[in-house]
């Protein structure tokens, strides 16, 4: 996999308060979503941009494959669900 540099600065969208407009986290002194999410951004096109695909970004960022199901499924199995979500945790 071919590797390559992003340059961000540091402006990001706000809205007239001035809150971000922005993915961000949830300790305002943090910045890396934001910057992470503007160098994607930035890879991709620009802010200016119809649209995105989160299971593509997912898998961009991650390498994660998306999944979904339904909790009310009657097969939904809650401990097998959480068995395979811990089996893959970073932490």
């Amino acid at each position: 996999m071919a590797s390559f540099k992003v340059v961000v600065d540091d402006r990001f969208p706000v809205d007239a308060s001035g809150k971000l407009l922005t993915s961000r986290s949830t300790d305002p002194s943090e910045l890396w979503v934001s910057v992470i999410e503007k160098a994607y951004i930035k890879v991709n096109g620009g802010y200016d941009f119809p649209g995105s695909n989160s299971g593509i970004d997912l898998y961009s960022l991650t390498g994660w494959i998306p999944e979904s199901f339904s909790f009310d499924n009657k097969d939904f199995d809650r401990e097998r669900t959480w068995a395979r979500l811990m089996s893959v945790s970073c932490v």
